[in-house]
């Protein structure tokens, strides 16, 4: 009996993932991990630490806990170690075109600015290109396209282009006009304001109001890979926190909204330079290379919620 097992993408996504941890390691980055729930977990650690997504029916009944936040763990990392990576698998309480309930990301914090974090981003589209390039399934005609420093428009811009109303969101279909219309595989979508991006509200707002963060946005993989720069001003991140939908949220979760974001307030505004972190999802990355026509055919395990969900 023939595996189904896909060989081919298992080296594709065995390559890019190496070519990420060399690009790590050479610029300095030092990989950590941070804890993981199983769905498993038995109840009496869960009811210490319950999250639910109340606004999901469908994501209601699984349990996480508030401790584990990326955003917090790798910020602590990056003020230790100035530098630091995680790779290791996410849930999501989002299921559609181009996001997966379980998925591998790669989160990367710096002390730096946007631009120390996109440079980064940049290079690890060029190292991957690079070392996957001799393997089969891959669309190399589509990466020769690519060409570095990639072109750059703002959200609003952007909005403008494709026809939607600023502000926002642009969905798969529109990421794919914009390409066209751009005439790139690979667009860099700056400024994108709190109404697309709820944990905007963390990112540094610059003289002119602009939010600094970006989307990279690809063809055949939409936003894939995210960067910010946080908010350096204690006093300015607590007012705008104060009026966030995100923190907000968080209350529903069983904790003051205060109290939720003070540890996260405190690492990103200690007085240092500013933190500047990078996120990819992999499969998305993969899809791109690949041409895939849905995410599921960029991973090799695709999880069925419903199933994992089940009580």
């Amino acid at each position: 009996m023939k595996s189904a097992f896909d060989a081919n993408l298992a080296r594709l996504i065995s390559a890019t993932r190496g070519s990420m941890r060399a690009l790590f390691d050479k610029e300095g980055f030092v990989e950590v991990t941070y804890p993981h729930m199983d769905p498993r977990t038995s109840a009496a650690f869960y009811s210490t630490f319950q999250v639910t997504v109340p606004s999901d029916p469908q994501f209601a009944q699984f349990r996480g806990t508030l401790l584990v936040s990326g955003g917090r763990y790798m910020a602590e990392a990056a003020r230790a170690l100035g530098r630091a990576y995680r790779i290791g698998p996410s849930f999501r309480a989002e299921i559609g075109e181009n996001c997966l309930f379980d998925f591998q990301s790669i989160h990367a914090t710096r002390e730096g600015q946007l631009e120390d974090i996109l440079a980064l981003a940049e290079g690890i589209l060029q190292s991957v290109a690079g070392n996957v390039a001799k393997l089969p399934n891959f669309r190399s005609a589509v990466l020769q396209k690519m060409s570095f420093p990639l072109p750059r428009i703002t959200s609003a811009e952007a909005a403008k282009l494709v026809g939607v109303e600023a502000g926002q969101d642009l969905t798969y279909e529109d990421s794919a006009r914009l390409l066209l219309k751009m005439n790139a595989v690979a667009v860099i979508l700056t400024d994108i304001p709190e109404s697309i991006n709820k944990y905007a509200v963390f990112h540094r707002v610059d003289s002119r109001g602009a939010v600094r963060n970006f989307d990279i946005i690809l063809s055949h993989g939409a936003e894939s890979l995210t960067g910010c720069e946080y908010e350096p001003d204690h006093a300015a991140l607590a007012k705008r926190l104060s009026k966030s939908v995100l923190l907000k949220a968080a209350v529903e979760l069983g904790e003051p909204a205060e109290t939720y974001a003070a540890p996260m307030i405190e690492l990103i505004t200690n007085g240092r330079s500013p933190i500047a972190s990078l996120y990819c999802g992999q499969e998305r990355l993969v899809r791109f290379l690949t041409g895939a026509d849905k995410i599921e055919d960029a991973t090799l395990w695709p999880v069925n919620a419903s199933f994992l969900l089940a009580r």
